[in-house]
């Protein structure tokens, strides 16, 4: 659910904190550190809302036992705990860290409460039980699919295929029924690798700008699209995948697309939601999304750690930012059946709207 396009190698003597000491009287902890905070002011999107003579100073004052690299963790989960960088993360010796506690957030649901981390959960054991692609053609022949978490932190691309095209050949086999219109559900999808998603949806967005990121708001920091079904984010695509072969570009005809969105879609799901919002013939239903609409980025300060706070928002092709989650155009609260997804209100009144 973490890391999705930006790359970069930053060695620990690249950076030196101004207010601190030489870093050849520096223990590797202090370093590495130092580098952290660097990298923060320099990168972080939550990085002008800071007075960093305080937070660099309240940060260092929580480094004890600097003989171990592990000393960092607690000061490091502070410094993102201070920013509000609760998508961002860290790693040292393998191990995740992130944030403590929780981001405030203004929505209509209990994001705090034990029930929604206890169905969160539920939602994710299952997603890993099964990597198939669920699909079918609902009453008045709309096609429904859902696109799930999907994981694949290794940058497997063999396995980025093996994903996309489980999503296309779904795509596919609906589309023989001739469908009125298409739902596609993200409320289950709580991130991952948003490549295989895309370039899956690819069968029927051929060709597509689809927004991209952005670090003021205004502007594209890096643009996305869809060029004959095959998703490029920034520099990014899965290499060696095929064309599409289906022939149902929904960008060719007038069928409806209704995107649906939920309080459990996150970071990629996100992502996806986004690069949809303002499409032709699309849009999205359901409810404020999880709020991890950040990209973040990569930084290895040292063989055995990597910073990756957030460094940019999710931006729609019509300029939305997506600072706190992905607000759908058509707002309908529920409670959300991830056992039975085609069921509920909401899939009622998305299909009113593909029949209008």
């Amino acid at each position: 659910m973490k890391k999705h396009l930006l790359i970069l190698i930053i060695s620990t003597q690249w950076f030196s904190c101004s207010g601190q000491i030489n870093q050849s009287y520096k223990t590797e902890s202090e370093r590495v550190l130092d580098s952290i905070i660097s990298i923060a002011k320099t990168q972080s999107i939550y990085k002008d809302n800071i007075d960093w003579s305080i937070l660099e100073k309240n940060t260092f004052e929580r480094l004890q036992n600097t003989d171990s690299i592990s000393s960092i963790i607690e000061p490091v989960q502070f410094l993102l705990t201070e920013l509000g960088d609760f998508h961002g993360f860290f790693t040292v010796i393998d191990k995740q860290y992130k944030a403590k506690g929780k981001k405030k957030r203004n929505v209509s649901y209990d994001y705090l409460s034990q029930k929604y981390q206890d169905k969160m959960m539920a939602i994710y054991q299952k997603s890993k039980q099964s990597t198939e692609i669920n699909g079918k053609i609902l009453k008045d022949l709309i096609a429904y699919i859902e696109i799930p978490m999907i994981e694949n932190y290794q940058g497997n691309q063999e396995l980025n295929i093996e994903y996309t095209f489980k999503i296309r050949r779904k795509i596919c086999e609906l589309e023989k029924y001739s469908p009125k219109g298409y739902i596609i559900d993200l409320r289950s999808n709580l991130g991952g690798t948003a490549l295989p998603m895309l370039s899956g949806l690819g069968e029927l967005f051929n060709n597509a700008e689809i927004g991209g990121a952005t670090k003021d708001g205004k502007s594209f920091s890096s643009k996305w699209s869809i060029k004959e079904g095959n998703a490029i984010m920034g520099k990014d695509s899965i290499p060696n995948l095929p064309k599409t072969n289906c022939n149902c570009d929904i960008t060719k005809t007038n069928k409806k697309v209704a995107v649906l969105v939920g309080r459990y879609t996150s970071s990629s799901g996100e992502l996806v939601a986004s690069s949809l919002k303002s499409q032709k013939n699309v849009k999205l239903f359901g409810e404020q999304t999880m709020g991890w609409s950040t990209i973040n980025g990569w930084f290895l300060v040292a063989s055995n750690v990597a910073f990756n706070p957030a460094v940019s928002y999710y931006m729609s092709i019509d300029k939305t930012t997506h600072i706190d989650g992905v607000i759908p155009d058509i707002s309908i609260a529920e409670n959300f059946d991830y056992e039975n997804p085609t069921n509920g209100n909401v899939i009622e009144k998305v299909i009113k709207w593909i029949n209008e």
